[in-house]
């Protein structure tokens, strides 16, 4: 483990600043009326290592444990182009590297201000939950629905607003869909949360394959300007 957090953190330093690379692309194509990072815990790195014969560019996130300290980065690897880099299986590459998770971690994209935080699971969702919350509280990404079932609370946060994804997950068996494994993760953090006396609330997301930037994007193609 002490390897994976050294790893994570020579990463995390080597990686620079976001604006005027293809990380900044990234996020412009995928959040509607993107305006900047406005946080400083997103880099990039131009050549991350991937496999052993190949390095690609990446963005980096850190994690912060509950304590306050670095406990590892989120990756998010790209093509030159600032598209998702995919797997031989077509799917998106993003990869935790140190305990992130285990030590219930999360992305802190903003501090606390008043003692409320949102939770989400990518970090696409946390912008986009961000702007669906009117920026009125810091959003707080978890990495996956297993991070936000460890995700542990750091003194200070009082309340935790919840903006899970509405991922269906099918059940070939019975030929039917079963409750979205985003909304399952929301409601165990929030039965935790509430046993800590903390209050939650919830985003009413839908169970139809959306998530938080879904939804902000579908708004702000309706609403333009008084989205924004």
């Amino acid at each position: 483990r002490v390897y994976r957090e050294e790893l994570a953190a020579e990463l995390w330093q080597h990686a620079v600043a976001p604006e005027d690379t293809i990380a900044e692309i990234y996020f412009r194509n995928r959040v509607k009326g993107w305006d900047g990072f406005h946080t400083d815990q997103i880099r990039f790195h131009p050549e991350a290592f991937y496999t052993k014969d190949l390095k690609l560019p990446c963005i980096v996130c850190q994690v912060t444990g509950p304590d306050g300290t670095p406990v590892g980065v989120w990756r998010i690897y790209l093509n030159e182009d600032g598209t998702n880099y995919r797997d031989e299986t077509g799917k998106k590459v993003k990869k935790g590297l140190g305990p992130c998770m285990e030590l219930g971690g999360a992305i802190r994209l903003h501090p606390v201000t008043d003692g409320t935080i949102g939770a989400c699971e990518g970090v696409d969702s946390g912008y986009g939950a961000w702007n669906l919350a009117a920026r009125e509280f810091p959003i707080w990404p978890m990495l996956a629905t297993s991070g936000m079932v460890n995700f542990q609370r750091p003194f200070g946060v009082s309340r935790v607003v919840g903006f899970p994804d509405g991922d269906r997950d099918f059940d070939a068996k019975n030929k039917t869909f079963r409750e979205p494994p985003g909304f399952k993760a929301w409601r165990s953090l929030e039965e935790r949360m509430r046993a800590e006396h903390v209050a939650t609330g919830t985003f009413p997301t839908m169970a139809n394959g959306t998530d938080p930037l879904e939804v902000w994007n579908d708004f702000y193609e309706k609403h333009g300007v008084l989205a924004a």
